[in-house]
C-alpha cells in the first residue's frame, strides 16, 4: 500500500516530496556510486542510463527545439478540455480510493 499512497500524494499536487520515505534533493550535479561490489543500474526517466559510478550534471536550457507550430494541429499540442477534465476526475477518484484504503 506504500506505492498506492505515494501515487495518491503525487496526484494531489506533488505532496510526495514531503514524505519521509522520499529523499527529494535539488542539485545541478550528482555523483552516484554503489556502496558495495554489486552492479548498480541507473534508471533515467524509465530508461536504462548506464551503470554506476556515474556523474550527472544538469545542462540547464541545453536543448533547443524549433518547430513550425502553424503546421501542427492544436490537438497534437494540447489535450482538449474534455480530456483534461476526464483525467482530472480519474486522478481525484484514485486519490479518494487510496485514502480510504489508508484509513482502513
Amino acid at each position: 500500500f506504500e506505492l498506492v499512497d505515494l501515487i495518491r500524494q503525487i496526484l494531489q499536487g506533488g505532496k510526495h516530496i514531503y514524505d519521509k520515505r522520499i529523499s527529494y534533493i535539488k542539485t545541478s550535479s550528482l555523483y552516484i556510486e554503489p556502496q558495495g561490489k554489486d552492479r548498480m543500474m541507473i534508471n533515467l526517466d524509465g530508461e536504462y542510463g548506464g551503470d554506476a559510478p556515474i556523474q550527472l550534471q544538469n545542462l540547464k536550457n541545453h536543448i533547443e527545439f524549433y518547430a513550425n507550430i502553424d503546421e501542427i494541429s492544436d490537438d497534437a499540442i494540447t489535450l482538449p478540455d474534455t480530456d483534461e477534465l476526464a483525467l482530472e476526475a480519474i486522478a481525484q477518484k484514485f486519490s479518494t480510493e487510496a485514502e480510504k484504503i489508508e484509513n482502513d
